[in-house]
């Protein structure tokens, strides 16, 4: 684990005090477009040699299950049931010839391949150039703290959240910096809060002095409670350039927060367009642009609609999962 056990959430906890086995990690690789992929202990062969069933995860790319040492754990395990999770498949993503071979020799051992969205799945047979068998679309769980539908904030500021990892290279979030320093934003009364941390941070303060948008632009760091961002919150941001099923979008969501996304991964499954949000139709600048003030004439109308009593029924409905 990357933090002690005594740090980690309560199910990883409770499966520790059930007699769960932590192995300690070696140092990690660097392969591929830079992903990091965590050399595989030793110990970790021993114990997959009696197991009955073997779930990898690949956090960021397919490539982390192509690591050697994987490679060799797989071969060293006895015949049981082989699940592959890969939560990113990146639509920029290209495999040499001889990794698309491994991936597909690989994958067609498996007896489920767990993947996180529709598009991915379809995103990753164009990059092995061939179908993915027995494949399982499973989205990662919203919170259990989440109470459904929050009351609208009592504010004439349009308040805006960014949830999601400071990562620019995945989640966009340095043009939706660019976006909001268009000279039509200066004299609107908006606050945009970054709800998450990452190795970007300081990168992205930066870029808040650049454009000149210091006072406006907070961040909060890694928050528990969702509820209390979205009752301060009324419309989700999420520039992403690659996703799967984002939870941010869900969580948002089932808050009753509509959300302004890309037409990335799953977005447009969930995200209906002037319904629950609006889907920008680029991850730049242009199409935040235009996506944002489409959400901002239309959150005016529904204001008006919400000082009228008429409520605002359609946009910011809570979606069960």
């Amino acid at each position: 684990p990357r933090l002690a056990v005594a740090r980690r959430d309560t199910p990883v906890r409770r499966l520790v005090e059930a007699g769960a086995v932590v192995l300690p990690r070696s140092p990690g690789t660097t392969t591929g477009r830079g992903h990091r992929a965590e050399v595989v202990p030793v110990a970790a062969s021993r114990v997959a040699s009696a197991a009955d069933a073997i779930l990898l995860n690949a956090g960021g790319s397919v490539r982390e299950l192509l690591h050697p040492d994987v490679l060799r754990l797989v071969r060293q395990s006895r015949p049981c049931p082989l699940f592959l999770a890969v939560r990113l498949v990146s639509e920029r993503d290209l495999l040499a010839d001889a990794e698309r071979q491994q991936a597909r020799a690989l994958l067609e051992l498996a007896t489920g391949v767990l993947l996180p969205a529709r598009r991915s799945q379809r995103v990753l047979e164009r990059l092995l150039a061939a179908p993915v068998p027995r494949v399982m679309i499973m989205p990662s769980p919203v919170r259990r703290d989440l109470i459904g539908l929050l009351p609208w904030p009592a504010t004439d500021t349009a308040r805006f959240a960014c949830v999601g990892r400071l990562n620019p290279e995945q989640k966009g979030q340095d043009t939706l910096l660019e976006a909001f320093a268009e000279a039509q934003w200066r004299e609107r009364d908006w606050r945009l809060a970054f709800v998450g941390r990452g190795i970007s941070r300081g990168y992205l303060e930066d870029l808040v002095r650049h454009y000149g948008l210091t006072g406006r632009v907070g961040f909060s760091g890694f928050q528990d409670s969702m509820v209390d961002v979205w009752s301060q919150n009324e419309l989700l941001l999420l520039p992403s350039r690659e996703e799967g099923m984002p939870i941010a979008v869900m969580e948002a969501m089932y808050c009753g927060r509509p959300c302004l996304v890309t037409d990335v991964g799953d977005n447009r499954r969930f995200v209906r367009q002037s319904e629950t949000g609006f889907v920008a139709r680029s991850d730049r600048v242009d199409g935040l642009s235009e996506a944002l003030e489409d959400a901002r004439r239309t959150e005016e109308e529904r204001r008006r609609e919400r000082q009228r009593g008429a409520g605002a029924e359609g946009l910011g409905e809570p979606f069960a999962t």
